[in-house]
């Protein structure tokens, strides 16, 4: 904002808003936030997309689609004063940062003085990261909206399967986490995801994610630590009103799409969708299902029985189980 210094930024339900250059409160999780990327678009027009979150702007202070199909385009307009602009999106009045609840918002005035003129300045995204820290509990989950180095400390795992109440993770080869790649984190500590510009290795991974606090009408499951870490059945609220109502679109074009069961899933996290597994809870497998040598019943009488996580159980259910003695049992 060219009155004080403001720059604009996204909150957790993609509500765009601004704050001054040297705070980090207003919901921002890294400079990063501040982000942005000018995409060309057609007749010398622009996609404004924000870059920790891989979204597009929609309409003046909204920004929560990935799709650059469904961004809107901005007309930049030169005002004549120390190469001040005035951002318009197609079929809008000009981009405002609104001094009530500093919100972005439309302004018809075109005035350089005032909240609808801008000042883009080029800033070295490498230097920028998003910020993770990961309990001692020793696992968390992330999406990203760009491409990011991995740092040295953590471990970055996809799922792969899921089966016989188990979750199989597997770890990402190389050191680059790309951009809508959602993952499990495991090492406690806290972490910087810097912004990279190579390119990440393909991977088999069944999590999704959103950078955005989004409602999930799909059954799933989220990472917990309700009886051991692992992937535990989200829990839908039943919603009696249509604040949570999926809206794409605008005007006579809009299309409403009902969620009266879903859960929250919050923004930078990853969730499992359910499928076919009927386990209420899934426990970690690192790929280490080979070797298993018979189902429980084979087992040494001696033996104590322990479950992916370590913890003795004393009548397994299905799944994969390791004994004292060493070896791996699979009870079906």
């Amino acid at each position: 904002d060219h009155r004080a210094g403001q720059e604009v930024y996204v909150n957790n339900d993609g509500s765009m808003h601004f704050a001054n250059a040297d705070d980090y409160g207003y919901e921002l999780g890294s400079a990063m936030s501040r982000v942005w990327q000018f995409v060309p678009a057609a007749d010398g027009k622009f996609y404004i997309k924000n870059v920790e979150r891989g979204v597009f702007m929609q309409s003046v202070g909204t920004a929560t689609e990935t799709d650059g199909a469904k961004a809107k385009a901005v007309t930049i307009s030169n005002m004549g004063k120390n190469n001040v602009v005035s951002i318009r999106p197609d079929g809008q009045s000009q981009m405002h940062a609104q001094d009530s609840n500093s919100k972005i918002v439309g302004w018809n005035e075109n005035n350089p003085e005032d909240g609808s003129a801008w000042v883009i300045t080029e800033v070295s995204i490498e230097e920028l990261a998003h910020t993770v820290t990961v309990g001692e509990a020793g696992y968390a989950t992330l999406v990203l909206g760009y491409n990011a180095a991995i740092p040295s400390g953590v471990e970055v795992y996809t799922v792969s399967a899921t089966e016989d109440g188990s979750a199989t993770l597997t770890m990402i080869e190389g050191n680059v986490l790309a951009a809508g790649e959602a993952v499990v984190l495991k090492n406690a500590g806290t972490y910087d995801f810097k912004y990279t510009t190579a390119e990440a290795t393909e991977v088999e991974n069944l999590l999704k994610g959103t950078t955005v606090n989004a409602n999930i009408a799909e059954a799933s499951y989220v990472l917990g630590n309700i009886d051991g870490v692992g992937f535990y059945t989200a829990t839908f609220n039943v919603n009696t009103d249509t604040s949570n109502d999926i809206v794409e679109g605008e005007g006579e074009s809009a299309v409403t799409t009902p969620v009266n069961d879903a859960f929250k899933n919050n923004a930078f996290k990853a969730y499992l969708p359910k499928t076919n597994n009927a386990a209420q809870t899934l426990r970690f497998n690192f790929g280490e299902t080979t070797g298993i040598e018979g189902v429980i019943e084979g087992t040494n009488a001696n033996a104590v029985i322990f479950d992916l996580s370590g913890r003795p159980v004393q009548k397994p259910a299905a799944g994969i189980y390791v004994t004292s003695d060493g070896r791996k049992v699979l009870v079906k």
